[in-house]
């Protein structure tokens, strides 16, 4: 998999990429038919504190995925996009394999 990690409107943290590429490697052991992830990393103003926004976009067969999510850490905000993706991708390959299982 091919994993394109932008950061929008901040500075490039190593650590995050490092983090988001286990997590994504996590996924990719469980979905192999995944051939691409980018990545953006942003923050959003809000009244009293900053948001910190991750959005993952995956290509699959069929069209690609996308999940969003935000959160006070970046950390927290991966977890939930992360999360996101496992059930759409537990969707589609029980739609693809055509199993019969319930995705929930």
């Amino acid at each position: 998999m091919t994993t394109n990690i932008q950061f929008l409107h901040m500075k490039n943290h190593e650590w995050m990429e490092t983090f988001v590429q286990e997590k994504l490697a996590k996924l990719e052991k469980k979905y192999n038919w995944i051939t691409q992830a980018k990545v953006y990393f942003k923050v959003e103003k809000a009244a009293n504190t900053d948001q910190n926004i991750c959005e993952i976009e995956l290509h699959v067969p069929g069209p690609p995925v996308f999940a969003k999510a935000t959160a006070d850490t970046f950390e927290s905000s991966v977890l939930k996009t992360i999360a996101d993706l496992d059930k759409i991708l537990k969707k589609r390959k029980a739609k693809m394999y055509n199993t019969g299982a319930k995705a929930s």
